[in-house]
């Protein structure tokens, strides 16, 4: 493939990013039906041309591509067990066109240079929806008063906090690059407010995702040849000591109350954590009865009173069966194998361990929160799979 389609072909992805993860929650919020014909009309034909461009590398997409559009076939395998035909219809577009944006990203990306071109993309999208929401509507979750929650352009308190998350993470990416003085101090400033994003959101779990990035980062910068066994003994007894003055410093907030379960909304919580178990057994039960094809893309609401699994595994076991749950983790125990080999390579490279920072961050997202069917997780899914077979294609590796 020449240059000048490469680029072409990245330069694209870079713009329809833009606009997937930017330009569309901000339309959203004034328009539904505006910012879904915006997706179709550019979506469509920005992603014909890639596949048209990029046409020679088809026959080389990784097996991490085709067991996700596994999920697709065991879909469409279950169908006859749909309910409700509407919601059915939701996920399934949202399976396709997840498949077809992350083989779009693999197509597209050809270099190093390109892969740090889309994350930057990534990361301006995501720090200017949290930005944009941190301003907007903030509410009394500055304060601390009432039970208010930041839910941001996104109209979701934990899908913001996701943004936020991502924004943290690629940020400490992008700063591994050579910048002046004036954009490290900015990158720091979005960094900061993102971290900050995420308390007022009172997500837990993107709460603790958080923690595991700062405490990971600082390791791989600071601490790289300390044990890493000692290293997590020794932050785990400072996080012991020192954990009530931590907690302190957000006892203003509607997350403190969420973590520590204070006495007036202690039968609330309790309640939502015995709800959680519930639905962990009702997935459970639904993958026993139905373990081929389970109950459904998406109707698992159907047996739960409207809520979902909580988890990724019990989501797609119970949704779609327990092959298609196994072809799924697949993905990840592949690409955890090859981030090894390439830690391996690139001992000192703090780029790649970042990344890993990254994939054991998605992980543990999956574990408390489906990602399966988020467009920018998968998109992120996709910049590790490229990214790893761009490392290991530099040392002949496959």
């Amino acid at each position: 493939m020449d240059i000048n389609r490469s680029k072409l072909s990245s330069n694209l992805l870079v713009f329809y990013i833009l606009i997937l993860l930017l330009i569309t929650p901000i339309l959203g919020s004034i328009s539904i039906v505006f910012k879904s014909q915006l997706i179709w009309s550019l979506g469509v034909p920005i992603s014909l041309l890639i596949f048209y461009i990029n046409r020679d590398k088809l026959n080389t997409i990784p097996k991490e591509y085709w067991r996700y559009g596994s999920l697709i076939l065991f879909s469409l395998l279950g169908f006859f067990r749909v309910i409700d035909f509407s919601d059915f219809t939701r996920y399934f577009q949202v399976l396709v066109a997840n498949l077809v944006l992350m083989i779009m990203l693999y197509l597209a990306v050809n270099s190093y240079d390109q892969l740090d071109k889309i994350l930057v993309s990534i990361f301006i999208s995501v720090s200017a929806i949290v930005l944009i929401s941190f301003f907007m509507e903030t509410g009394e979750a500055f304060t601390g008063s009432g039970k208010d929650r930041l839910e941001g352009l996104v109209g979701n308190s934990n899908g913001t906090a996701t943004y936020a998350r991502v924004s943290v993470i690629l940020g400490l990416y992008i700063l591994q690059n050579r910048l002046t003085i004036f954009k490290k101090i900015t990158l720091w400033t979005i960094i900061f407010i993102s971290g900050f994003a995420i308390i007022l959101t009172a997500s837990r779990g993107n709460f603790a995702n958080l923690v595991f990035i700062l405490i990971s980062y600082v390791y791989i910068v600071r601490f790289k040849n300390v044990n890493l066994k000692t290293y997590v003994l020794a932050v785990s007894l400072l996080l012991f000591f020192l954990g009530t003055l931590a907690m302190q410093l957000i006892d203003d907030f509607y997350l403190y109350e969420r973590l520590t379960q204070s006495e007036a909304n202690s039968v609330e919580e309790l309640q939502e954590k015995e709800a959680r178990v519930r639905l962990y057994v009702k997935a459970i039960t639904a993958i026993v009865e139905h373990p081929f094809l389970g109950v459904g893309l998406n109707q698992f609401r159907h047996y739960s009173g409207g809520h979902i699994s909580h988890t990724d595994m019990l989501d797609i076991g119970s949704q779609l069966g327990i092959i298609a749950m196994f072809l799924y983790v697949s993905i990840y125990v592949r690409l955890f194998k090859k981030l090894r080999v390439i830690l391996r390579i690139f001992k000192e490279n703090i780029k790649v361990r970042i990344l890993l920072i990254l994939f054991l961050s998605e992980v543990i997202f999956g574990l408390t929160n489906p990602n399966w069917f988020l467009q920018l997780d998968m998109l992120l899914l996709s910049i590790l799979i490229v990214n790893t077979n761009l490392n290991l294609k530099v040392y002949g590796i496959g």
